[in-house]
């Protein structure tokens, strides 16, 4: 009752994390039964199954385990049964095209209807004359002559011919590069910090699918129905187990909406929980490595060193011949008026890292523009200026917040990739590919680490910059990791994470 208003929010906000973290807890749980589950679908034998371990917490009523326990009937059901066959998760439809062509995308493969399919493509003037292919005679058997076209009422008929194809997580296949997928969630931002309890999840998105196999639907009453839900559980086998080049659907074996629902909620959980400790241990989807070594020194004998290589460059902490594992962070627009004081990005970041415990770790804060434009030339120079003063770099990574995109884009290029040994960072950065990140997004590099919040952006099309961005980063080998906190909040778990 004598809590003041601040201190009040602030238990809230740390209740709140609290319950958030043990709600994921207990959502991944279910993943990790399916995988159980699932990956060893074929050793089960028929019979009963023994009862699921009783949850003991409030969410009880979520995890059901009775569904569970049924899924597990069904797939004993089918044991002893001359089905050859796996089981996977439905992770997303794959939308197949070809230009305006109004037949089907061609599948590949050595199969009668691939053939097929390629055979009632054959471009015009394809057929040589004196020459009497396989494509010829189709075409001419579907045209009622030698005319290189077919109407638009014999195309609607090669349709039925396009078979439905849908990423798939293989439960059994599970290895380095192809890992439980991660699922991203957007959820609404609250208005008022203190009423985050039960926002919504308002969008949903897998990360490196590229990565996962596709299955495509044979079956005409499977084509008939409409599409697999994401989430859903079916039955595969192989056109070709010898080479395992086509993943057949065979069998929907769980597709209930309360269910696939649960999946998903499950696996949001699983990649938010991975977030929490995604720079703790090196990840199959990041080239970065995490530097550990013996702390700098003690509050008392460490300096904030200012003017390192004569441009207005700060290092803390700072202590003569230390062996450090070298961070530079780039801060954004400057200065930041609005919740800052109108302190500058420099000013912003020394803050934050000296309320951190003296590790291993030395972050060099370069001075950019206003616009946090910085030249990788004057970055260089502090670093040489730091060997200069008896500092030992054991590892270099690269971060930046915000506008200091720019030169991060500026310091990957001019130093190389490879130059961070240890990885490259990004808090909630500016998504502009027009300035910053070329066309596409070409310019983002390969494994780099970001988090961001696009409801920071006041511009809307910097908020729809974001998705593009993401898919870029995912499949190239990153992380993106999409979080609820503010601008500056988002700085500050990057550089925690980094303090090691």
């Amino acid at each position: 009752m004598f809590e003041t208003h601040q201190e009040r929010q602030a238990r809230e906000e740390r209740e709140e994390q609290e319950r958030v973290l043990n709600e994921n807890i207990q959502y991944a749980a279910f993943f990790d039964a399916l995988q159980e589950i699932f990956g060893n679908a074929q050793e089960l034998v028929p019979g009963d199954f023994e009862d699921t371990e009783v949850q003991t917490s409030k969410f009880n009523n979520i995890l059901e385990n009775g569904k569970l326990k049924n899924l597990q009937k069904k797939i004993a059901a089918h044991q002893g049964k001359p089905l050859i066959g796996l089981y996977a998760m439905i992770m997303q439809k794959k939308e197949v095209t070809q230009g305006d062509n109004p037949l089907p995308a061609p599948h590949g493969g050595k199969s009668a209807w691939g053939r097929a399919l390629g055979a009632l493509r054959a471009a015009p003037g394809a057929i040589v004359e004196g020459s009497r292919s396989l494509n010829s005679g189709i075409v001419d058997l579907l045209s009622g002559g030698q005319e290189n076209s077919i109407d638009n009422q014999r195309s609607e008929a090669l349709n039925l011919l396009n078979f439905p194809e849908y990423y798939v997580y293989i439960f059994s296949n599970i290895g380095d590069n192809t890992p439980p997928p991660t699922l991203l969630e957007e959820r609404n931002t609250p208005l008022d910090p203190g009423q985050s309890r039960g926002n919504r999840i308002i969008g949903r998105n897998f990360t490196n699918l590229e990565a996962y196999q596709e299955a495509i639907v044979t079956s005409k009453a499977m084509r008939d129905e409409e599409d697999i839900a994401p989430g859903s559980i079916v039955r595969i086998s192989y056109e070709s187990p010898d080479t395992k080049s086509k993943v057949i659907i065979n069998e929907v074996v769980e597709n209930d909406p309360q269910f696939v629902e649960l999946v998903l909620r499950s696996l949001g959980a699983k990649s938010a929980l991975t977030a929490e400790t995604a720079c703790a241990t090196d990840s199959t989807f990041r080239n970065t490595q995490h530097p550990t070594g013996d702390p700098i020194g003690t509050l008392s004998d460490v300096l904030t060193k200012t003017n390192i290589g004569g441009n207005n460059t700060i290092a803390y902490p700072f202590k003569e011949n230390a062996e450090v594992n070298l961070v530079v962070i780039l801060h954004g627009t400057s200065p930041y008026p609005r919740n800052a004081g109108g302190r500058t990005g420099q000013e912003i970041i020394l803050s934050i890292v000296k309320e951190f415990d003296i590790t291993s770790t030395m972050f060099l804060i370069p001075r950019g523009t206003d616009l946090g434009i910085f030249q990788w030339s004057a970055i260089e120079q502090a670093i040489d200026d730091l060997t200069n003063q008896g500092i030992t770099i054991s590892s270099k990574r690269l971060a930046a917040w915000s506008n200091g995109a720019y030169g991060f884009v500026n310091s990957i290029e001019g130093a190389g990739l490879s130059y961070w040994d240890r990885g490259v960072f990004l808090a909630d950065p500016t998504p502009s590919p027009r300035s910053i990140w070329g066309t596409d997004f070409t310019k983002v590099p390969s494994g780099v680490y970001m988090e961001y919040n696009p409801a920071n952006w006041g511009s809307q099309q910097l908020r729809d910059d974001f998705p593009s961005m993401v898919e870029k980063i995912t499949s190239t080998g990153g992380q993106a990791i999409l979080k609820e906190e503010s601008h500056s909040a988002i700085l500050k778990s990057i550089l925690n994470k980094l303090n090691t």
